[in-house]
């Protein structure tokens, strides 16, 4: 919420008029031009795209192999020397073959986002039939049939308002200059086109639940058609989830990602981020959940405990909200944001002397601007 592990010097941490630069994990943020594009092309730095190794294991199981040991006097090692053989013979086959299907999967799902890339529906739809008829269980197929109607649902409307819209707009002037109203877009989802790519992709969460991917490009239309009740509802699933998988999650080809619990709590705050941003006070409740189901699994997220204190916070509860940053502050003693936002919290409150308290512990802190920080409210605060 708000970013608050960057954001180490800024004490009003809910304030949502503050300009912030984001750190992106994980949005779900995909290049326009080609709506999620396979699932996979995050928008930030911080994701390293794993080299594609395939490894292949248990192999005797897939085949049945087993070890028999049939002694006919010499024949034994001839028998033996077979064996080796036929293995040998089993595994060069299966290695050529995962590797056909993988590089016959990559070479359809590179297909299609060129396609994708290119706008032309039409031979996507095409290629997509003739993919699904040659290999109608790969994952991959799932995301791109996702991404397909997902794009496809998408429409854009130009309005005319004399009030400014949000995000970009052209002011339009009358002949004295003088501003005579704003010309802008807005961009909805056709719920019945749309609800045909989340059919296809809990296709493939149900085959492959550990696709990552797959649950975070779902949460992500919901939250672009402004669905936060089912973005919510995907959310906390994938954090009940990740309890039973031990946060062992694949990405794009089925390969693995590293760290996977940092990588999910991390999008997962970036999450509650986009429902912070709606600047919509009903939606804080969903923040809320959201914060509350990670730490019935992860009891020492910091993040979630502000994400807490923040919905209470605005909306005047100042001693929910204190409560909740207590209880943070416990696990993460020199927490600058969490002792911030604490003295903050009294300040709202208009219990001077524990505001005055708590910026004086950010007076130890390392962080040379959050110490000047401190030291300018600690002043503000006397001053008064």
């Amino acid at each position: 919420m708000l970013n608050f592990k960057p954001l180490k010097t800024k004490a009003l941490i809910m304030q949502r008029n503050i300009t912030q630069k984001k750190v992106f994990v994980n949005t779900g943020e995909f290049p326009s031009n080609c709506g999620l594009t396979g699932l996979a092309s995050i928008q930030t730095s911080k994701i390293r795209l794993m080299s594609r190794k395939y490894k292949i294991q248990k192999v005797d199981n897939i085949f049945g192999i087993k070890e028999y040991c049939i002694v006919f006097g010499s024949q034994r090692t001839e028998l033996q020397g077979i064996k080796k053989q036929t293995m040998k013979k089993t595994f060069s086959i299966l290695a050529f073959s995962i590797l056909t299907i993988l590089c016959f999967a990559q070479d359809y799902k590179s297909q299609f986002d060129q396609l994708c890339q290119d706008g032309d529906t039409i031979k996507q739809t095409e290629l997509l039939t003739k993919w699904e008829s040659e290999d109608p269980m790969n994952p991959e197929l799932f995301t791109s049939y996702f991404n397909y109607y997902f794009l496809k649902s998408r429409q854009e409307f130009v309005s005319m308002s004399t009030n400014q819209p949000k995000g970009e707009s052209l002011q339009l002037q009358d002949s004295t200059g003088k501003v005579a109203g704003f010309l802008g877009s807005e961009i909805v989802y056709n719920p019945e086109i749309l609800q045909k790519g989340l059919d296809k992709i809990d296709q493939g969460i149900k085959m492959f639940p550990n696709r990552l991917d797959m649950r975070f490009g779902k949460i992500y239309a919901h939250g672009q058609a402004k669905d936060w009740e089912n973005f919510t509802n995907e959310i906390v699933k994938t954090i009940q989830y990740s309890k039973k998988n031990n946060n062992e999650w694949t990405w794009t080809f089925n390969e693995k990602r590293e760290n996977g619990k940092d990588f999910f709590l991390g999008s997962i705050q970036d999450y509650q981020m986009n429902l912070y941003e709606t600047e919509n006070d009903d939606l804080l409740k969903n923040m809320r959940t959201i914060a509350e189901e990670i730490l019935k699994i992860y009891p020492d997220h910091i993040e979630s405990f502000s994400n807490i204190s923040i919905t209470y916070l605005l909306t005047g509860e100042y001693d929910k909200g204190i409560d909740a940053l207590l209880k943070a502050v416990k696990i993460a003693p020199k927490d600058g944001v969490v002792l911030s936002n604490i003295a903050h919290g009294y300040k709202l409150k208009g219990d001077i002397d524990n505001s005055i308290k708590y910026y004086e512990k950010m007076l130890k802190l390392e962080d040379p601007r959050a110490v000047e920080f401190a030291k300018q409210q600690i002043k503000a605060l006397k001053n008064k």
